[in-house]
């Protein structure tokens, strides 16, 4: 076998004989300092008192009136009362069956509105080896 004289590279000369972006060294910050923070990373740490919680904010809200939390509480009732009835109707039991009947169609109905074919020869012959098994069993214990 004869050898190549072609310099063979691995992969970390490969690495350093690409180009690489040159740094200017000096206006790379140092690490994470108070002092050497920008006003950029200054901005996105300070936190606006108005996206945290009442409860976190060192002000405090002025107490809700009586008629307000009623009034609070009412409209909570009335969502609670419309999610209950939503739920109710979903599981009355002729929506529960339409809901199961069609779940079998879209398995044996493709979305064009054909038999699929495959689906139905899979479910008769699972049936029929059942009919056979069952058939077989009785008559082998009998």
């Amino acid at each position: 076998m004869a050898q190549q004289n072609s310099p063979q590279t691995s992969p970390a000369t490969a690495r350093s004989s690409e180009v690489a972006p040159k740094v200017d060294v000096a206006s790379v910050a140092a690490p994470s300092t108070p002092a050497a923070a920008t006003p950029a990373t200054k901005q996105a740490a300070e936190v606006k008192k108005s996206d945290l919680p009442a409860e976190t904010t060192k002000e405090s809200t002025p107490p809700r009136s009586m008629a307000q939390i009623e009034a609070d509480m009412a409209a909570t009732r009335e969502r609670l009362a419309n999610t209950i009835g939503q739920l109710q109707a979903e599981l009355t039991p002729k929506n529960l069956a339409r809901k199961q009947l069609d779940k079998v169609r879209s398995f044996y109905i493709d979305e064009y509105g054909a038999v699929r074919p495959d689906r139905v020869a899979m479910t008769a012959g699972v049936v029929v080896g059942g009919y056979v098994v069952i058939r077989v069993t009785k008559r082998v214990f009998s």
